[in-house]
């Protein structure tokens, strides 16, 4: 097999382990590609797809690891903005030497994860990353007008990004719902107009921990009512990510579930 082909093979599969959360395995096999390519002088297309894509994955997998909130963090946040950055940049000049909006799309998911990792890392204030995720959702008040793809898909993220930095750093319990009820909302909208499975995956998890954050607070629980259009994306999400079937259990043990007539 051609060894730019190989190389771009091999970063589809770190990127499945990062849809999956195997968040090690991803990081290992995308850092396999970076190493195979990073001093590389000549690069194809196909191989600078392949690096940035391994990059891309690298620096997301770091980002999802600063979560575990363990004695790594600050090195797992500090090395996400180093491939992140790098990656934004490869997809950016892929965007305009071939012409494919996508890659800008991808590029600016992840300055939207960078944000994240900065807040992390105390160089950016948590109110500014929300206020400048929250800012960014002006442009999508009609996503009919959006073109569909990548772009789109990218402000899902920012969402998503929008809500770890809530949960990590908003301490007040109606500002914390303020602003997780804007991210899953919108989230949960773009998700289902790109039909994406990895972002409706988020937008449950995070959910889940809105309601589960206010409860710890406030003693109350929230009534979570179901429809069979939920019901269904619920169950095809529990299918497709089994990290998520305890949460997804969790959500239907306690949640009303309305049929239809």
């Amino acid at each position: 097999m051609d060894l730019d082909w190989e190389m771009l093979i091999r970063s589809n599969l770190a990127n499945a382990h990062y849809s999956l959360w195997e968040l090690y395995e991803g990081k290992g096999v995308a850092g396999d590609v970076v190493d195979a390519l990073k001093d590389s002088p000549d690069h194809s297309p196909i191989s600078s797809i392949a690096l940035a894509t391994a990059r891309y994955v690298r620096g997301n997998c770091l980002r999802r690891l600063i979560g575990f909130a363990d004695a790594r963090a600050s090195t797992s946040a500090a090395q996400a903005i180093g491939e992140l950055r790098q990656s934004s940049e490869l997809f950016q000049s892929l965007a305009t030497e071939l012409s494919i909006d996508s890659y800008g799309g991808i590029a600016n998911t992840c300055e939207g994860g960078i944000v994240e990792a900065e807040v992390a890392l105390g160089q950016s204030e948590p109110v500014d990353a929300l206020e400048r995720y929250v800012n960014a959702l002006d442009t999508l008040r009609s996503l009919d007008d959006c073109p569909k793809g990548d772009l789109l898909e990218s402000y899902g993220w920012w969402c998503i990004f929008g809500c770890n930095v809530a949960l990590r750093h908003v301490a007040d319990p109606r500002k914390l719902q303020h602003y997780m009820a804007i991210f899953t909302n919108k989230a949960d909208e773009i998700a289902n107009h790109l039909g994406n499975w990895a972002l409706r995956e988020r937008v449950f998890t995070m959910e889940f921990a809105r309601r589960q954050r206010f409860a710890d607070w406030t003693g109350v629980h929230t009534d979570w009512t179901i429809d069979q259009d939920d019901l269904q994306r619920m169950t095809g999400t529990m299918g497709r990510f089994p990290m998520f079937q305890k949460t997804g259990w969790e959500i239907l043990r306690k949640a009303k579930i309305v049929r239809e007539n």
